[in-house]
């Protein structure tokens, strides 16, 4: 089953989408920071993000830069 990682910091937003991905089969994980985003991402199993742009802890779209660099570098 493929596991999806909800990226935002409403929490409103991520229960809605995490629902409807859940209803659909999917396994949902969470991640209110771009901080806890990463960490989830590198300890392995998630499949796709659905990532927020804006977030206070950084911008979604620096992660996602991240997170191409480090796929780049395995």
């Amino acid at each position: 089953m493929s596991e999806i990682l909800v990226v935002d910091d409403e929490p409103v937003i991520v229960r809605v989408v995490g629902g409807q991905l859940v209803a659909r089969g999917y396994e949902v994980s969470e991640a209110t920071t771009t901080a806890a985003a990463l960490e989830r991402v590198t300890a392995g199993g998630v499949d796709a993000i659905v990532l927020d742009v804006v977030m206070p802890d950084g911008s979604g779209l620096e992660l996602l830069e991240q997170l191409l660099q480090l796929d780049r570098s395995l």
